[in-house]
């Protein structure tokens, strides 16, 4: 029985992939002979995503990416990531670093010219999905970090998925916008749902 089921899922998942591919394969057809022909340089994105916040507890993110658009509405590439997490009430601080997998699909290519509206701009909607290795210290999860002695470093992975907008600002670069859904429901993981991740992409 359980072998029947992992056979259709498997079957399912097949079917989906070459479906998505012959789509990106009939949209990469109708481009220019030049696009065609653009070398894996010009296929490579930069990019990442940058905040901090303030006040009592302190929280510093940083996180560079680089990507390669497989097809005209596949990317896939990876993010580095580190943050600096500080409480000033119990006088504890940490540092959260890892990297985080992702394949972003573009679902919409110009929602402007869907709804009618004219723009020099294009505002697609993406989904996203992510897989996250996060090494953390278990201490962030404790209720008295300033005397709890076990220090230990953990590595955890989650699986988010999600979605958004990426809106052009020139010929490569786009701003992201993205909300994203922890889906692992792991105890170790210091952010509540949704994630929300602002980038910059060129």
């Amino acid at each position: 029985m359980h072998k029947k089921i992992v056979i259709s899922i498997a079957l399912f998942l097949g079917f989906t992939i070459v479906s998505l591919g012959q789509d990106f394969i009939k949209e990469d057809a109708n481009l220019p002979e030049k696009s065609k022909e653009a070398s894996w340089k010009d296929r490579i994105i930069f990019g990442g995503n940058f905040w901090f916040g303030f006040g009592n507890i302190r929280n510093i993110d940083i996180s560079p990416m680089v990507g390669y658009m497989i097809r005209p509405r596949l990317i896939a590439g990876v993010y580095l990531f580190y943050n600096y997490y500080e409480d000033k009430y119990w006088n504890f601080k940490t540092d959260l670093y890892g990297f985080r997998p992702y394949a972003q699909v573009i679902l919409i290519k110009n929602i402007n010219e869907a709804l009618n509206i004219y723009s020099l701009t294009k505002t697609s909607i993406v989904f996203q999905a992510e897989t996250e290795f996060m090494s953390l210290n278990k201490n962030l999860f404790t209720t008295l970090p300033i005397i709890t002695t076990d220090a230990d470093r953990i590595w955890v992975n989650s699986i988010l998925l999600g979605g958004g907008i990426r809106q052009t600002a020139g010929k490569k670069s786009s701003f992201t916008f993205l909300i994203m859904w922890n889906i692992s429901n792991y105890i170790y993981y210091p952010y509540g749902n949704p994630v929300i991740r602002v980038g910059f992409n060129f």
